[in-house]
């Protein structure tokens, strides 16, 4: 894939979310998309319907950093990272339906997909948070961010819309487990846990 430049893929981005919830996704064409963007097709050269997912992830990567000037420290790493996942999953749901419709689409390859996209998004949060993912520790942080990340994701799609409680109560649960574990692996952090 192309990385084509942030408005084309911010144009792909709603095109695809403008569909997901309302087609079968493998009848979706770029053509489709880009009319549903209202943007010229030229625009999303090197990118495919099979992009969406990659995209959306990027997307929404990039919407828990809207309005984060600067590093917290008032807070411990377990509380930074909550609140940057949640203000992932607010700027998620909205989406609710198409991103639903479009996780329902994948397959055993596309759940493995989903997994790395997971660890990049991970490696995104810890980043925002503060926090080194470079060697053997910062895979693991990475790794085992990724999990508790994957499993808020489902507690996602089964809350109520607009209700995170089982969201917030998996994604508290996961970052305490990790935070456990990584204190008896001895894993290295660059902040004093807390809160």
């Amino acid at each position: 894939m192309i990385a084509p430049d942030p408005a084309a893929r911010a144009a792909f981005a709603k095109g695809v979310l403008a569909l997901a919830a309302d087609r079968p996704w493998r009848e979706v064409t770029i053509f489709d998309i880009a009319k549903a963007a209202k943007t010229d097709i030229a625009s999303l050269a090197g990118l495919a319907p099979s992009d969406a997912s990659d995209i959306l992830d990027d997307h929404f990567d990039r919407a828990a950093a809207q309005g984060v000037t600067s590093i917290d420290t008032t807070q411990g790493l377990r509380d930074r990272l909550f609140d940057l996942a949640m203000r992932r999953f607010e700027a998620m749901e909205p989406h609710r339906f198409a991103i639903i419709a479009l996780d329902r689409t994948q397959d055993g390859l596309g759940q493995a997909q989903a997994f790395a996209r997971a660890g990049r998004t991970a490696r995104w949060l810890l980043t925002l948070a503060g926090e080194t993912v470079d060697g053997v520790d910062g895979a693991a942080k990475v790794q085992g961010l990724a999990v508790v990340l994957t499993r808020a994701h489902a507690a996602w799609k089964n809350d109520a819309d607009g209700d995170f409680t089982r969201t917030m109560a998996a994604l508290d649960k996961g970052l305490r487990d990790a935070e456990t574990w990584a204190e008896r692996l001895g894993l290295k952090t660059r902040t004093k846990e807390g809160g």
